[in-house]
């Protein structure tokens, strides 16, 4: 029975004290960690807290009353037993009212919280005080925390001090730790210094090189490459066709470093031809073929890291990205360049790209997941991270690191931008086309040999062709108008061959306009696409003719016409009167059978600009060879011979 209650405020803080005093001193004597038996003094966890609290009150020390009535009421039953009695939790709140400073919203202040180096491993930090659960809690939200059952200790990577001190900040530290922090904190002013420096000298750089450039660089791509010296490890978001990569490799003349990209096999082309433009030597890897940050191609001297197409390192546990880490941390800046960093719509997504440009929000992955992803255990999985919360919270913090503009902010663009995507070919694609095109190989040598090749042989060995990469680079035109969707977009796609247009409406869900639909099919395909109810739609030259599409702002042109005027009437169905935006055309190249084909398109346009218009204009195929006479019989000798 409590008579606690019964005694005036003094008396009842004087009672509970001796209980409690009583209990732990009783507890202790007869303990011996629980090494013989259980029941009998503390637990195994408890042992080195009441033993130290029994010391304390032997010793005359006055250990916190809420604290001690913690430790010693978990063993309630084993002191009635002996006849001793525990006072309520109330009356042991209201004993330790003047201790209140000391209570659970600083549990640090109550047990003493000690931060060691561990000698025999110099990564870890190791974690002691006294019993509490309040602390054992917060400790446990640490990452990399682990209990020591041997040495009764908690240890932490060193990385995680930070958190720790946030969440204990009267945590005491080994003088050796509040040295190494001093020394961390002067070595960081001189870094930052010597950024700063960095960064000035870039943009001045920066100035001085913009004049010298064959191409001139639209404002947004100025912007962009100021943006990315300034930020120096970032996330550059840009829609499709903004000239990611040509601002990518201004900035990183501008900072004066070795220059070092990661992209798809198929894009070195790409990557060597914007290099040329910009004066900027780079070294390209295939995301196949990355190198370790301690090959000696890559330790020779400080390099900036560009990544192209960065979302294909967003699974944490794959080696492409855990290599593409390893590189970025050695890196003196990183660029991530994505058009859709959030592939999937999920926030697990982006957490590499985070991590490997050293954003603050990635210290902590099992933070992150918990926060971002609304992780959890399920059936199926100890650990699902496949959710999504706080994206509004997510969105602000990565703000400063992550720059995403549209075509449509970027009122600098001229009406129709064209670029050329190259596309890399699955395995069995490549099989499939490779087969076909030695047959066809064949039978041209036949018929050079046999002296059967005019222009009309030609036209149907070179319709093969193109057939055979209409049919080969559909997965790529598939990923690009994801890509699109994904960013918010609405996407057309130019095809000549139906079995292609079936595979591609089939995979993306699209709606269709061919010359096999009826006028009804293909209204209601219209209508569809232009009230958004549909974001793909994908329409054939004979099928085309005559119809608007202005609700969609990017074309792929997947095949190519025979003739300009088709491939540009096939762009402005997008771009006419109606549209509010830019018109972003994109031709997929595959192989050599579209290289050459883009040669016959921009040599006709340019004798059609002399006749028409009385100069010679080009597409912008600055990479394709001209042709002598551009008969088919020339397109077939550069193609099969």
């Amino acid at each position: 029975m409590d008579t606690t209650s019964e005694l005036p405020a003094p008396a009842v803080e004087t009672t509970v004290r001796a209980q409690l005093h009583a209990a732990v001193t009783v507890l202790a004597a007869r303990c011996d960690g629980a090494n013989t038996s259980d029941g009998t003094g503390f637990n195994k966890f408890d042992a080195d807290a009441g033993h130290a609290l029994a010391a304390d009150v032997a010793a005359g020390k006055e250990p916190n009353l809420l604290y001690l009535y913690r430790v010693v009421s978990k063993y309630r039953h084993q002191l009635a037993t002996l006849g001793l009695e525990l006072p309520t939790v109330e009356a042991a709140e209201g004993a330790c009212a003047s201790q209140r400073i000391a209570q659970p919203t600083a549990p640090a202040a109550i047990v003493g919280l000690h931060v060691t180096t561990d000698p025999m491993r110099p990564h870890l930090y190791v974690v002691k005080f006294a019993y509490d659960p309040q602390l054992v809690g917060v400790v446990k939200m640490l990452p990399g925390r682990r209990w020591e059952p041997i040495a009764k200790c908690w240890t932490i990577p060193r990385s995680t001090l930070p958190a720790l001190l946030q969440k204990v900040p009267t945590a005491v530290l080994a003088p050796e730790i509040v040295a190494a922090q001093d020394t961390a904190a002067a070595s960081r002013l001189v870094q930052e210094t010597t950024r700063a420096d960095m960064t000035a000298r870039a943009l001045s750089r920066l100035e001085d090189i913009i004049p010298t450039l064959s191409r001139t660089l639209f404002e947004h791509q100025l912007v962009g490459a100021r943006w990315l010296i300034e930020a120096r490890q970032c996330i550059l978001a840009d829609d499709m066709g903004l000239g990611k990569t040509m601002l990518a490799l201004v900035a990183a003349r501008a900072l004066a470093l070795r220059t070092v990209v990661i992209g798809p096999a198929g894009l070195r082309s790409v990557w060597t031809r914007e290099a040329s433009v910009v004066c900027q030597p780079l070294e390209y890897h295939s995301w196949a073929a990355i190198p370790e940050p301690w090959d000696p191609a890559v330790m020779r001297r400080g390099y900036v890291l560009i990544v192209d197409e960065a979302h294909y390192g967003q699974t944490w546990t794959s080696k492409r990205t855990q290599k593409m880490i390893r590189l970025a941390q050695g890196a003196e800046a990183v660029f991530l360049l994505s058009g859709t960093p959030v592939k999937n719509g999920r926030p697990a997504n982006l957490y590499p790209l985070l991590f490997a440009i050293g954003h603050e929000l990635a210290r902590d992955k099992r933070g992150y997941e918990r926060r971002y992803c609304a992780a959890t255990a399920t059936r199926w999985t100890k650990w699902d991270i496949t959710g999504a919360a706080h994206l509004e919270e997510l969105h602000v913090k990565i703000a400063d690191r992550l720059l995403r503009r549209t075509k449509g902010d970027c009122l600098d663009l001229p009406a129709k931008v064209r670029v050329v995507r190259t596309v890399e070919l699955s395995s069995e694609a490549q099989a499939r086309y490779h087969e076909t095109f030695q047959a066809l190989r064949q039978e041209y040598h036949r018929r050079v040999a046999a002296g059967e090749i005019g222009e009309a042989e030609a036209l149907t060995m070179l319709t093969a062709a193109r057939h055979a990469t209409s049919v080969a680079k559909v997965e790529g035109s598939i990923e690009i108008a994801e890509e699109v969707v994904e960013s918010g977009g609405q996407v057309g796609i130019h095809v000549l061959f139906k079995d292609a247009a079936a595979m591609l409406a089939r995979a993306l869900g699209a709606v269709t306009v061919t010359g096999d639909d009826s006028q009804a099919e293909r209204d209601n395909a219209v209508r569809a696409f232009q009230a958004g109810e549909c974001k793909i739609i994908v329409f054939t030259s004979a099928g085309g003719l005559g119809i608007t599409l202005t609700a969609g702002k990017t074309v792929i042109m997947h095949d190519r016409p025979w003739t300009p005027g088709d491939a540009l009437q096939a762009e402005d169905r997008f771009h006419r009167i109606g549209q509010t935006g830019s018109v972003l055309a994109i031709w997929p190249r595959a192989n050599g059978t579209d290289r050459w084909l883009d040669s016959i398109l921009c040599d006709k346009h340019t004798r059609a600009g002399v006749i028409v218009d009385g100069e010679a204009t080009l597409l912008p195929f600055e990479d394709v060879e001209q042709l002598t006479d551009g008969s088919m019989r020339e397109v077939a000798r550069r193609i099969f011979g």
